[in-house]
């Protein structure tokens, strides 16, 4: 039992290490209101790095203000064509994705970027509301290949603490019952 929760704390304090999480979103990079629609695109991880990025673009349509400062959004069906054109003339796309539920404009893209530096990102949205085009500016990062050593060393460091723990707990246990029993 002790060794459960000895394990149990353990991995709660493994846990704690985690400096952020999404869920499901990431980053709002980009808002844009363009030809009666609203464009949103957010990106995961939320500090953009090389390898797969993954963009999630909700597209709406603007309906009336009623006077107001806000702008009433309503579902819309769209279609979308995302590419990207970053450094030294590289290029990813076009990317067709379909929408994650039927008859809303919310598309989940998964995009490998294989280098870092500027990018810009290019959606052409069509559908009722006519045809419009917006640019997305990411800065993407290199990728950080010491996160996998950290998380390496975190889990061996756990692991020993656990270990040496456990066999603390039988090494007492065992001179305890060596004291315990009467010398002949």
């Amino acid at each position: 039992m002790r060794l459960l929760t000895a394990l149990a704390l353990g991995i709660f304090l493994f846990s704690l290490a985690v400096t952020s999480t999404a869920a499901n979103g990431g980053m709002l990079v980009h808002r844009e209101q363009q030809g009666g629609y609203d464009i949103a695109v957010t990106v995961w991880p939320p500090e953009p790095k090389t390898g797969l990025l993954v963009f999630t673009v909700l597209i709406q349509a603007v309906a009336a203000t009623n006077g107001g400062d806000e702008a009433h959004l309503a579902p819309i069906s769209s279609d979308l064509v995302l590419r990207g054109e970053g450094p030294s003339s590289a290029t990813v796309g076009p990317f067709q994705p379909q929408t994650v539920v039927p008859g809303f404009s919310h598309f989940d893209v998964r995009i490998p970027v294989g280098q870092e530096g500027q990018w810009t990102f290019t959606l052409d949205v069509s559908g009722p509301l006519g045809n419009v085009t917006t640019n997305v500016p990411l800065e993407v990062l290199p990728s950080d290949s010491r996160g996998l050593l950290t998380w390496l060393l975190i889990g061996g460091w756990t692991v020993g603490i656990l270990l040496s723990g456990g066999l603390l707990v039988l090494f007492f246990r065992r001179l305890r019952r060596s004291s315990d029993t009467p010398d002949e």
